[in-house]
């Protein structure tokens, strides 16, 4: 295993700081920093374990605005290193060359001649560069997309990305060859992101584990819609709806990072933004691409039981949000090292302990192809199921899911929507019939579907005699119908044989 910090002795981050660098060294402002007016400060912060920015606004501002480039706390680069464990004379792309720093650290591990950096900022490269060629560690710098890897190189045996992305790009998975590994900061949006480690296999598909926290700046062809909170609510200031909620809004702020990953499969499309005074805090959840698209405030104030929720637009995002903060606290408050992630040219699952187990699917990243695995729960835009044939596939377009049979497997639905079929809930009786795994079990108050109602499936073959089919309300995760598959009646999609009345309501 590599020595990092001996690496960095070698290849000091002094070598790679710009004259000019903005530093967070308490209250206020970001202080800056002049080599030329003050060096010994220079050099002191520069020593110092934390990230320092050298560029604001993609370098059209000073000191204000989005910081667009920085150079890494130390602590999390031999990190980020340590996961990519890199061999004698393996080949890396890297994804983010910023000062060069990591570039030179990698080069001094490999040699120049192993290591491809990738950099979409042309001054931003071509001063890295030089910095390279000085420090002895002139590595092939290119200016391009990042999101499109170098495929002049390829195949490469390790992927290093210094910026953050919300989906991995494919690219970087075709570059690499079986066995190689790509760690990269993973940020959907909602809070903190999480260090990944990815190992590619031979079918076109990566998979790994989190292995920690990251919190870095975005691949800038993945930046969400940029803009104050205000913005959004604007742009889509109708319709707001009003409600109360219990759970204190602060509570997603400090929870540990496996909140952020999960509440992000489980809510996607969706950034957050936190203000906090000595007055309360707001939290925002703001649709991630377009600032005409839903959003919703939670307001904390000292000393009240509940809070004022506020939301608008086509999705109840507090409500997504809270109820997936409710499951994490069911599943334990499991740790991010639980997380793991499959990555296939279609989709990005997410999982908890392994890919066999849990997984939540963002549909936002696959509409179509889903990987079905077994255990028996379904969430707004997530489909957990069994493995024993058949599927279910989420409609791109609607909150719905159908049902499908594999080819040549005979069946339907006894609530009466053919398998196959977008299932339309005007269809679906008013009150459906709880089913344990008996038929005939008695209607429980609570089970209740009403024409126009957002509802997912859930197929669990495991029950004998058929397979039972839940459907549940998107909004509030509750089962609204149960009804059975009776995969031995002939004719798919018939409806002419139905369950007993009560089905009917």
């Amino acid at each position: 295993m590599t020595d990092w910090r001996e690496v960095m002795a070698r290849v000091p981050r002094s070598l790679f700081a710009p004259p000019v660098i903005w530093a967070d060294l308490g209250p206020g402002p970001w202080a800056r920093i002049d080599r030329d007016t003050d060096p010994d400060e220079w050099a002191r912060v520069v020593a110092l374990d934390q990230p320092l920015i050298t560029q604001f606004d993609d370098g059209h501002a000073e000191g204000q605005g989005q910081a667009t480039s920085s150079l890494s706390m130390p602590t999390v680069v031999a990190e980020f290193l340590d996961q990519l464990a890199p061999l004698d004379h393996h080949r890396v792309l890297e994804i983010g060359t910023g000062s060069g720093w990591t570039a030179a650290l990698l080069s001094a591990r490999l040699g120049v001649g192993n290591v491809t950096t990738v950099e979409v900022d042309p001054a931003l490269a071509m001063a890295a560069s030089e910095r390279l060629k000085k420090a002895g560690y002139g590595c092939r710098v290119v200016v391009g997309d990042g999101a499109e890897g170098w495929p002049e190189g390829a195949p490469y045996d390790r992927v290093h990305a210094t910026c953050a992305v919300s989906q991995i790009p494919y690219a970087w998975i075709e570059q690499t060859r079986p066995g190689g590994v790509i760690v990269a900061p993973y940020a959907p949006g909602f809070g903190c992101g999480g260090l990944l480690r990815l190992d590619v296999l031979d079918d076109g598909t990566a998979v790994g584990r989190f292995a920690g926290s990251a919190d870095y700046m975005m691949l800038r062809s993945q930046r969400p819609a940029a803009g104050q909170a205000r913005d959004w609510r604007q742009a889509a200031d109708r319709q707001v709806r009003t409600r109360r909620t219990r759970v204190d809004p602060r509570a997603l702020r400090y929870e540990p990072v496996s909140v952020d990953v999960i509440v992000a499969a489980l809510v996607p499309g969706v950034v957050w933004r936190y203000y906090e005074d000595d007055d309360g805090a707001t939290v925002w959840a703001l649709d991630r691409d377009d600032r005409t698209g839903p959003w919703a405030s939670v307001d904390y104030e000292p000393g009240q039981d509940e809070f004022e929720v506020q939301q608008a637009g086509d999705r109840s995002l507090w409500d997504e949000i809270e109820n997936a903060y409710l499951q994490w606290l069911r599943w334990g408050r499991p740790d991010i090292t639980r997380l793991g992630m499959t990555v296939t040219p279609d989709a990005h699952m997410v999982w908890l302990d392994d890919d066999s187990s849990t997984a939540f699917v963002d549909c936002t990243a696959a509409t179509n192809a889903i990987r079905l695995v077994g255990v028996h729960l379904v969430f707004a835009w997530v489909v957990l199921v069994h493995p024993v044939g058949g599927g279910l596939r989420r409609h791109p377009c609607q909150d719905l899911v159908f049902g499908t049979l594999e080819p040549g497997d005979p069946g339907r639905c006894a609530v009466g929507v053919g398998c196959g079929e977008v299932i339309d809930p005007g269809r679906l009786p008013r009150r459906g019939v709880g089913v344990v795994g008996e038929v005939g079990d008695p209607v429980p108050d609570s089970a209740v579907a009403g024409p126009g109602r957002p509802v997912d499936l859930v197929r669990d073959d495991a029950l004998p005699g058929g397979s039972r089919v839940v459907v549940l309300d998107v909004a509030s995760w509750q089962p609204v119908i149960h009804a059975v598959l009776l995969p031995d009646l002939p004719g798919r999609g018939d409806r002419s044989q139905r369950r007993p009345a009560e089905w009917a309501g």
